[in-house]
């Protein structure tokens, strides 16, 4: 299979989550929804992984602290945060924050990995960020002051600086682990952290609708996703496989309207044009460097 394939998968996979997401709203608890989607995902992947663990218990050993730093940011700060946001911002706003990934991956690549900084990248970077002040803000940047009713915005900020910096570490680190290993560590970190807050909530009956939306974000989302996200990221590059994350805004916003039937506001167009023009400089001048 082509190597540029995986994060192409992975990128559809997780647009149709976040309409899953969204559609969770008022069916599942957001920290039922995140302990849940995790706990089915280690429970399907135990059998196949066990062993093969305790094989690599040494490596296992020396990259706990990593593995533990990478299980906190994918499984903790970047997806719960999602569910606690959704609860008052529209899918077309998730797509819009997860299209911003991919500057926020060359901004952590240039201070982690040391990538150079052409001008091109710092002015496309000041201009994403810009879209995002203006998304966050809804149109009024005298919003920003007050902070009133932005709490989703800033909230979905963090979930993408915290997926871009596990990104850009995950290849920094290049832990010699099997990808399904890997992934099953991150998630079992990941499910200790979160087990407080879920018996916190106390929220833990399922509906059928809540078991088949759970389905889907524990096995293609949190299985098969990171698989092919982590496999492209190894294959190709941290910065090539971030391009494919400029799909997730049309993906996403194009099933929002269609499944959802959301509007789409003049403040989310104009947010988004500034994201995506940010974007276009930085690959521009990545390419003319």
């Amino acid at each position: 299979m082509n190597a540029y394939f995986f994060p192409f998968f992975a990128v559809s996979i997780w647009a149709f989550n976040t309409i899953v997401s969204k559609l969770s709203v008022g069916v599942v608890d957001a920290s039922a929804m995140a302990f849940y989607r995790w706990f089915f995902a280690f429970l399907v992947l135990t059998p196949f992984v066990i062993h093969g663990i305790w094989r690599e218990l040494r490596t296992v050993r020396d990259n706990i602290g990593k593995i533990a730093i990478l299980g906190l940011l994918r499984i903790v700060i970047y997806q719960s945060i999602i569910y606690v946001a959704v609860q008052s911002v529209p899918a077309t706003t998730l797509a819009i924050f997860g299209g911003l990934v991919p500057i926020l991956i060359l901004l952590c690549s240039t201070i982690i990995l040391r990538t150079p900084l052409t001008i091109w990248m710092l002015f496309g970077f000041v201009l994403a960020f810009c879209g995002v002040l203006y998304l966050s803000s809804k149109g009024e940047l005298s919003n920003l002051g007050s902070l009133q009713g932005q709490t989703g915005e800033f909230l979905l900020l963090l979930s993408s600086s915290a997926y871009a910096l596990y990104t850009v570490l995950v290849k920094k680190w290049n832990i010699q682990l099997n990808t399904w290993r890997f992934l099953y560590l991150q998630i079992g970190i990941g499910l200790i952290i979160l087990f407080p807050f879920f018996l916190y909530q106390g929220n833990y009956q399922l509906s059928t609708d809540g078991i088949g939306l759970i389905s889907y974000a524990s096995i293609p989302a949190s299985l098969l996703a990171p698989y092919f996200w982590l496999k492209g990221v190894e294959k190709i590059g941290a910065n090539r496989s971030a391009l494919f994350l400029n799909l997730t805004p049309l993906l996403t916003i194009s099933l929002a309207v269609i499944i959802l039937k959301e509007p789409i506001h003049q403040y989310l167009m104009i947010g988004a044009g500034l994201i995506i023009a940010g974007i276009a400089c930085t690959f521009i001048g990545r390419k003319v460097s």
